[in-house]
């Protein structure tokens, strides 16, 4: 069943539709959680957290507490590998020129080689599912291109509170992939 409903996400994405199903059961799930059950797993980040996970559980839970996190779902088709979306998504965040002079923290988890037409991701705010124009299913370049978007989003709802530091450089995730 997860993988027919993967590859109904990743063809959604391909053809450009609407889908935000996910989204609406995200959102009416969330609204019946009990917040003291809502605790984020990375409260206060001090660097970007890349990590494999299987299914996007840990992000959403990870963006509890007014924090971000992007889970990708990586094609076995795509040349580029999760670990490197979930990287490039991650020390983006932290930029202060790739989100509108608004850099964060997130949590970026990624799922490999899955039999899926096209890699996409999902963006978590606090346990809801950011969307643009009503899409929820969104790529890696997407995502990296409306970072100041969605990063004006999250101030307007969250404020500065999680923002790193204007007199602060911001710590970033290295690897030889």
């Amino acid at each position: 069943m997860n993988k027919a409903k993967n590859l109904a996400l990743a063809t959604t994405l391909a053809l450009g539709g609407i889908f935000s199903g996910k989204a609406q059961t995200n959102d009416l799930a969330m609204a019946n959680v009990p917040a003291s059950s809502r605790a984020s797993i990375n409260s206060n980040l001090t660097q970007p957290d890349v990590r494999a996970h299987k299914g996007d559980g840990k992000a959403m839970q990870a963006s509890f507490d007014g924090n971000i996190a992007i889970h990708t779902f990586h094609s076995k088709h795509d040349p580029i590998s999760g670990f490197r979306y979930a990287r490039g998504l991650a020390n983006g965040f932290a930029s202060r020129d790739k989100t509108g002079n608004n850099p964060i923290y997130i949590t970026s988890t990624h799922q490999d080689n899955l039999d899926i037409p096209n890699t996409y991701s999902y963006v978590y705010i606090n346990g809801i599912t950011w969307k643009f124009e009503g899409n929820d299913v969104l790529s890696p370049k997407f995502i990296g291109q409306y970072a100041p978007l969605i990063m004006a989003d999250y101030v307007k709802a969250h404020g500065k509170d999680k923002l790193i530091p204007i007199n602060q450089e911001p710590n970033l995730i290295a690897s030889y992939e």
